[in-house]
Formats: structure tokens, sequence, C-alpha cells
């Protein structure tokens, strides 16, 4: 979490401030909760609407990436990662009058299939441009969203 200039009272505070909880604090008080972006977010949002006088609502927007280990020496060093993945997932948590509002996604998931991919019995009219087939390429980005119905994240 990066901190932001003040900003003038008549805004609302949308920044994290030093001394809010942090990766460090915040995850070892959370377990395996603060694995993941959504119950990690679920929790922070309800802390700040719970534990913070004035706060009656809280937003958070979370991007996760996957990371790999680096090798030093041969062993895995215990510091250093390098990112794993081509691809960020994303959670916005809004937390307000008791109730979570949930929305996980993805972007930027590059998908490649190079059989087996057949378009055929599609509807098809004056714009369709690729004729019918059972055998095709297929390679796209995905970007997606999806809404949880509870704050149930198991």
């Amino acid at each position: 979490m990066r901190e932001s200039n003040p900003r003038p009272s008549r805004e609302p505070a949308t920044w994290v401030r030093r001394g809010r909880p942090g990766p460090g604090p915040f995850a070892k008080e959370h377990g395996d909760a603060a694995r993941e972006p959504e119950s990690s977010g679920l929790a922070l949002a309800r802390h700040f609407v719970q534990d913070v006088p004035r706060v009656s609502r809280a937003r958070v927007k979370l991007e996760a990436y996957p990371w790999q280990r680096l090798d030093s020496g041969g062993a895995p060093n215990p510091h250093a990662f390098v990112r794993a993945g081509q691809y960020t997932r994303t959670a916005t948590v809004t937390y307000a009058d008791g109730r979570p509002l949930l929305v996980s996604g993805v972007r930027d998931l590059t998908v490649l299939k190079t059989t087996d991919s057949g378009f055929f019995g599609f509807y098809q009219d004056k714009y369709t441009t690729l004729q019918p087939t059972n055998d095709r390429v297929m390679a796209t980005s995905v970007t997606a969203q999806w809404w949880h119905t509870d704050d149930d994240l198991d």
C-alpha cells in the first residue's frame, strides 16, 4: 500500500495512511484470510468500517500477481521473487451497512489453443466474417469480472 499526499478535509479519505494495517501486521493477524485478494480485502474493509471512527463505508481494490521464488547458489532464495504469470487477479470489496459487495476478476489472461477449437453452429448474419469450422486456432486475451452472492469465500 502506498501513502498519498493528504487531501483537503472536504474530500473523502480514499488512501491508506502510515500506521494503518499493512501487509505485515495485517497478514499476521488474519492468517490464511490474507492470502487471497477477496478475503484480504473483505477483512481490511471491515476493519476500516468497524474500527475507524467516522468511517461508514470502505472500498478496497486489490491486484494480485503470481510470483516464483528465485534460486541463489542452487537453493531457493528466501527473499527474492520474479513475477511468474502474465495475468492479474483483481478484487474490489465494498463494505457498508454491515454488508459486503464483492467483485472478483482476472485481467490480461492470454489463452492460446492450437487445435480442437471449433466455431460451428453459431448464429450468422451479414457481419459474420469467419466460415464455420470444426477446427481453428483460438487466441485471445481475457478480462472478466464476477459478483459474489455472499461473503463466504472458501
